[in-house]
C-alpha cells in the first residue's frame, strides 16, 4: 500500500474497532463515558491518519520525508497491531467484569459543593493568571522560544488549567447557566492555546454533559441547541487562534486544515520505529527528562527541556520547529523498552489502565461523586498521547486523591447479577469501618 492507502486502512480499522467497542459496552450496559481509555485510543487511531492525509494532500511534512516507504509499512503494521491489542485486551477485561446492581449509602464528603467548587474555580484562575512563565495570553503549553521552555512554569500552568476546566464542568451539575459560562470560557482558552486533542475532547465532553443533564422545563428545549452551539464555537474560535499563533490572517478552511494537520502521533511513531539505534541511545535521556520534569522549574533553573523537542528534530530529519512532537503512549513505550519488551509492556500498561478505568469510572464506590473528578481523569488519559507524561502523572495523582476524599467512609452493597444465580455481596468498605449489621 502507498502512504494514502495506509491512512484509509487505519481509519477503517479504527472505525471497525469503535463499532466493536460500542456494541460491547451497550450489551454490557456500560455508559460510553465509563470506558474512557479505549475511546481515547480509538480516537487517536482515527484522527492521526486523517491528519496525515491532510498534510500529505497539501504537500506538508509527513514521515516519508524522513524515512523510506518500506520502514513506514513496517511501522504502520506495528501501529495497527498495537491498536488491535489494546482494544482486544480492554474488551476482554470488560467482558470479565462482574455486572452489579448497587444499593449505596455513600456519604458525600464535601457539603455545599457548588459553593466550594465556585470558590475553588476563582482561586485557581487567579493562581493560573499569576503563573510567571505562563506568558501574556491564555496559552497552557505554547512556548514562543526555547527560552520559554521552563517546564516548571508550563507544567504548573497546564495542571492548574486542567483542574480549572474540571471545576467549570462540575458547575454544570449544580448551576446550569454558571456552568455553561465557565465551560465556554475554558473551551475558548483551550482553543487559543497550543493544545489540539484536548480542545476537541473537552468540547465533546461538554456536549455529553449538556445532553445528560435532567431535561425539565426550559432545559428540555434548550439542551440540543446548546450542544450544537458548543460544537460550532470551536469552529468560530479556530481562525482567531491560528491567526494569533502565525501572525497571518487565515480563512476558516485554512484554520481547520492547520488544526487538523497537527495530530502527528502515527507519523512520529513510524519515524521512531525506523531509527532503532537512535531510540536506544535516546532512551536514557527520555526517561531522565520525564523524571526531572516532576521538579518544578522554579526549584530547578537548569532543568533540561522536554525530551519531546528532540523527537521533533528527529521527525524533521535534523532540525524542526519549536514544537514538541508527541510519540504517543505507543511511541513512549517503544523508546523506553525497545522492540524486545514493547509488546509485553503494552499488554501490562493496557491492563493497568483498564483497572484504573474500572476503579474511577465503573466501580460503584464513588458513583455519586464520579462526575466531580471525571474531566481531570479523562484529560490525563489524553495527555498520555500528547507530549508530556509529567502532566498526566501529576493529574492522576490529584485524581486519585480527589476520589479518595470524596469516597472515604463510603459503604456499598453490590448485587452480583452475572451468571444464573444472583447473590448479595458483603458491603465494600475501608478497613476500620464497621460492617453493616443484618
Amino acid at each position: 500500500m502507498d502512504y494514502a492507502q495506509w491512512q484509509y486502512f487505519q481509519v477503517s480499522l479504527s472505525s471497525a474497532l469503535a463499532i466493536y467497542v460500542f456494541l460491547t459496552v451497550r450489551r454490557r450496559q456500560i455508559g460510553i463515558i465509563q470506558a474512557p481509555y479505549v475511546w481515547v485510543v480509538i480516537g487517536y487511531g482515527i484522527v492521526s491518519p486523517l491528519s496525515n492525509l491532510i498534510r500529505w494532500s497539501t504537500n506538508d511534512f509527513v514521515s516519508l520525508n524522513t524515512i523510506a516507504a518500506s520502514d513506514y509499512d513496517q511501522a504502520s503494521l506495528v501501529w495497527c497491531a498495537s491498536l488491535i491489542l489494546t482494544v482486544g485486551v480492554y474488551v476482554w477485561r470488560l467482558e470479565s467484569e462482574k455486572r452489579v446492581s448497587t444499593i449505596s449509602n455513600e456519604r458525600l464528603a464535601i457539603p455545599n459543593r457548588a459553593n466550594s467548587y465556585t470558590i475553588g474555580l476563582i482561586a485557581l484562575t487567579v493562581l493560573y493568571l499569576l503563573n510567571p512563565v505562563r506568558g501574556n495570553d491564555f496559552g497552557t503549553l505554547e512556548p514562543r522560544s526555547m527560552n520559554d521552555l521552563s517546564v516548571g512554569g508550563l507544567l504548573v500552568g497546564a495542571i492548574l488549567f486542567n483542574v480549572i476546566a474540571t471545576f467549570a464542568a462540575i458547575l454544570l451539575r449544580y448551576s446550569t447557566w454558571s456552568g455553561l459560562l465557565a465551560t465556554s470560557a475554558v473551551a475558548w482558552a483551550y482553543s487559543q492555546s497550543g493544545s489540539k486533542g484536548i480542545v476537541a475532547v473537552y468540547l465533546l465532553y461538554m456536549v455529553v454533559n449538556i445532553l445528560r443533564q435532567p431535561r425539565q422545563g426550559l432545559w428540555r428545549h434548550l439542551a440540543k441547541p446548546l450542544a450544537l452551539v458548543v460544537l460550532l464555537s470551536i469552529v468560530i474560535a479556530l481562525p482567531a487562534a491560528v491567526e494569533r499563533r502565525s501572525g497571518e490572517t487565515v480563512s476558516l478552511a485554512a484554520a481547520l486544515q492547520a488544526a487538523g494537520g497537527r495530530f502527528t502521533q502515527q507519523d512520529v511513531f513510524s519515524v521512531l520505529w525506523a531509527f532503532p539505534d537512535w531510540r536506544q541511545s535516546f532512551a536514557r535521556t527520555y526517561v531522565e527528562g520525564n523524571l526531572l520534569g516532576f521538579v518544578p522549574g522554579v526549584l530547578f533553573p537548569d532543568k533540561p527541556f522536554n525530551p519531546a523537542y528532540q523527537i521533533t528534530n528527529l521527525f524533521f530529519g535534523g532540525a524542526g520547529p519549536i514544537s514538541a512532537a508527541s510519540p504517543s503512549l505507543f511511541g513512549a513505550l517503544l523508546i523506553v523498552f525497545q522492540d524486545w519488551l514493547y509488546w509485553p509492556i503494552l499488554l501490562l500498561a493496557t491492563s493497568l489502565i483498564c483497572k484504573m478505568d474500572w476503579l474511577l469510572c465503573r466501580s460503584q464506590r464513588g458513583e455519586k461523586s464520579r462526575f466531580d473528578y471525571e474531566w481531570l481523569y479523562i484529560s490525563s488519559l489524553v495527555a498520555l498521547f500528547e507530549t508530556s507524561f509529567v502532566v498526566a502523572s501529576y493529574q492522576l495523582i490529584i485524581t486519585f486523591a480527589w476520589w479518595y476524599l470524596l469516597t472515604r467512609g463510603s459503604r456499598i452493597h453490590e448485587v452480583i447479577t452475572q451468571g444464573a444465580n444472583s447473590q448479595m455481596a458483603k458491603p465494600l468498605q475501608r478497613s476500620g469501618v464497621s460492617e453493616a449489621q443484618g
